[in-house]
């Protein structure tokens, strides 16, 4: 009897990387594989990003500094004039133009300093401008302070305070336009949403060169335009760090991810970690804060020429066709809704993802891997919720804290910098060394379970006789459903336990926050929210786990939208309150973010992995979903 040799299906899912290993072998013989300058790999960005961080880093304090001497200037001049600010940011009934001046003259000089000649800029704006009362006149006299402390301390009230946050609050309303580059970059590959990304930071950053250079004649609303240009490409960072997670899922198994993920956010804190003392040191000697947005301007153009000239595409061109050609047909499915629908809540589609299906409905063939271990049909929602959480809180944290701890602690810029190194460099360490040594204990790096004596001599078998051997489900003999769904259950419960150690350590530090009276204090809480840090990338990567690999763009496009609208009501929220609060109980906005994180430890106890039998894969079951 001829033999017939009996070729196996190759069949992909959610857990076949998209992008084969180095040392896997073509598909076919007249395939070659590409040379190493060609091959994607996350490693290809997590330099690049260490950069871009860098600049991030350079720019924290710096940037936040700078805005209020913009508004500080023009809120003196206005005051001074008996003129109001005009969108909605004056200050009504605080102080008037003559109690300004009386203020002043009792604190021995009726100077007030400029910013701009501060920072050794034009000659005709390195000087004062002072009221004389009853005069609606007012001139220029040369620097006769002795005193060049940066942030300068004639800022540091709480009427100049609250106008800044106001302003930061209609910034990010200006950032937080909705940018739909997660299903583009599922059409048309991962580069085009890091350069459009790309570019509108650097026109922001320019933006806000050309204002601090002319904030006399252009004053602090024309930082809104650049806002708004950063917004129509994603925003400031979101559609960047999405379109990485994008990049690096295509490049490993879901597995790994996790680890990848990780990689990612370590060097994004590394790289914020190691700027901000530079930053002080380069404002001290330049006396400018527009020195740091020369430097990040110009790794932003390096990192837009790297993506555009050699950065290798991770999504092949078939993946590509084959996302387009699936998001046509959805797209056919609503040719008959109505205008409203097409045009207006299509900006709010994407969120569509997350809603929960019918449990008792059948699930789809293409469903995510992962997904099918956990316990009833709410983990994507609630995972989406507490990544919107973690993002708010960051947004929070962001909004208010150079405020705050100029303020409250007179802290200088260099003060600020050491801050933000304390609280980002042990983030890099955690998750550099101590997450990936943690996942590796517990086996989590995606190597296939030993062989059983009953695989092996299923093996021998089958190369004896030259035949498959077809053993019938839950036999025990060659079952690999239940190893695979034995080590994805074992990965997912760390993450999910992973998500509520970091959610409690972050609810700790935010109260600690607020309840801290001293700068030391503020320090020490700082390095404790590092245990914190595995909380990004654990989320991240449990959230492109929960649905199929065909739509790793759209459920991180999704979260960008939500992270969108969660860049619209934080700053409502925390800026307003700080505005509110900032003369009577400054503390109060972190009490408010560590109840939020609360809310988001609490929802990491809904999210639970399904029980296995031993014996049964869960791959074998219709019910796959509680």
């Amino acid at each position: 009897m001829q033999q017939t040799e009996i070729t196996p299906a190759v069949t992909t899912d959610e857990s076949t990387p998209l992008l084969s290993s180095s040392n896997a072998q073509p598909s076919d013989n007249t395939t070659s594989p590409r040379p190493w300058y060609s091959r994607p790999s996350p490693f290809w960005l997590l330099p690049a990003c260490s950069l871009i961080a860098l600049s991030w880093g350079l720019m924290v304090a710096p940037r936040v500094n700078l805005y209020v001497e913009i508004v500080c200037e023009y809120y003196y001049a206005s005051e001074a004039n008996s003129i109001g600010f005009v969108g909605g940011l004056a200050q009504s009934g605080k102080l008037n133009g003559v109690d300004i001046v009386a203020r002043t003259l009792a604190a021995k000089s009726s100077i007030i300093p400029s910013i701009i000649g501060i920072g050794g800029l034009p000659a005709i704006m390195d000087r004062f401008t002072f009221y004389q009362p009853g005069s609606n006149l007012s001139y220029y006299a040369p620097l006769e302070s002795d005193d060049d402390d940066i942030p300068n301390v004639e800022c540091n009230i709480p009427e100049v305070q609250a106008i800044t946050s106001n302003l930061l609050l209609f910034m990010s309303l200006c950032c937080a336009v909705p940018c739909a580059l997660g299903t583009l970059s599922d059409r048309k590959g991962r580069r085009i949403a890091l350069l459009i990304a790309t570019a509108g930071m650097t026109l922001n950053h320019c933006n806000i060169i050309l204002v601090g250079t002319y904030s006399q004649t252009l004053g602090p609303y024309f930082l809104l335009f650049g806002a708004l240009l950063e917004g129509l490409s994603g925003g400031p960072m979101l559609s960047l760090l999405a379109a990485c997670h994008a990049y690096m899922s295509d490049c490993v198994e879901p597995e790994r991810r996790s680890i990848v993920f990780g990689w990612l956010a370590a060097v994004i804190y590394l790289g914020v970690s190691l700027g901000p003392v530079p930053a002080g040191w380069i404002v001290a000697a330049t006396r400018s804060y527009l020195s740091v947005f020369y430097i990040a301007v110009a790794v932003f153009i390096s990192f837009f020429l790297f993506v555009l000239f050699i950065l290798p595409e991770s999504l092949t061109p078939e993946k590509q066709a084959e996302n387009e050609h699936k998001q046509k047909l959805e797209k056919q499915t609503r040719e008959h809704s109505s205008w409203w629908r097409r045009n207006v809540l299509s900006i709010f589609e994407a969120l569509m993802l997350f809603i929960p299906k019918n449990a008792d409905s059948k699930r789809h063939e293409d469903q995510g891997a992962i997904s099918r271990l956990v316990r009833g049909n709410h983990a994507l929602i609630f995972a989406a919720i507490m990544s919107c959480l973690n993002f708010v809180a960051f947004l929070g944290m962001q909004a208010v804290l150079i405020l705050y701890t100029t303020l409250v602690f007179k802290w200088t810029v260099m003060d600020q910098g050491i801050f933000i190194f304390l609280i980002t460099g042990p983030r890099a360490f955690v998750l550099m060394v101590l997450f990936p040594i943690i996942i590796r204990w517990l086996k989590r790096d995606g190597s296939p379970p030993k062989e059983t004596f009953l695989q092996t001599a299923a093996k021998d078998a089958t190369f004896l006789t030259q035949d498959t051997l077809t053993p019938e489900p839950g036999d025990g003999l060659f079952d690999e459903f239940t190893a695979k769904d034995l080590q994805a259950r074992k990965a997912l419960k760390f993450d999910i336990w992973a998500l509520r150690f970091g959610f409690i350590i972050e609810t700790i530090s935010f109260i600690g926050y607020g309840l801290t009276p001293t700068g030391f204090g503020f320090y020490v809480i700082g390095i404790f929210q590092c245990l914190s840090a595995m909380v990004l990338p654990t989320i991240k990567s449990l959230l492109i786990n929960l649905v199929p690999h065909s739509k790793t763009g759209e459920v991180l496009g999704a979260t960008g939208v939500l992270e969108a609208l969660m860049r619209i009501l934080a700053p409502l929220l925390f800026n307003t309150i700080y505005s509110l609060t900032v003369s009577t109980v400054p503390h109060a906005v972190w009490l408010v973010i560590a109840a939020l994180m609360g809310t988001g430890a609490v929802l990491s106890f809904c999210v639970k992995v399904k029980k296995i039998e031993k014996g049964k894969g869960l791959a074998r079951r219709d019910d796959v979903i509680e």
